[in-house]
């Protein structure tokens, strides 16, 4: 899917799980048919890297099992990329 989501999304992470959402106003938008809000199972995680982006700036690319059994990418830019990549590494 080529959409793109600019200084919008809440990751926020919990004990076994971690959710990505928009805030409002954009979570009217549809947001589950454009594959923007994710529940996530940390088991569920299969890798999470960063990868440089546009200068210098850096993106998560965060791959996880959905509970269909498919696998999906979800890549993202947030201010604290190694942050995101150690929680999701350590849990």
């Amino acid at each position: 899917m080529l959409l793109g989501a600019r200084n919008c999304l809440n990751i926020k992470f919990f004990k076994d799980y971690l959710i990505i959402k928009p805030h409002f106003p954009f979570d009217l938008f549809y947001p589950k048919i454009l594959g923007l809000e994710h529940k996530i199972l940390y088991r569920h995680i299969v890798s999470c890297n960063i990868k440089d982006f546009l200068f210098g700036l850096k993106e998560v690319v965060l791959i996880f099992t959905k509970e269909d059994g498919r696998q999906e990418k979800f890549v993202f830019t947030t201010k604290n990329p190694d942050k995101v990549e150690s929680f999701c590494k350590s849990t």
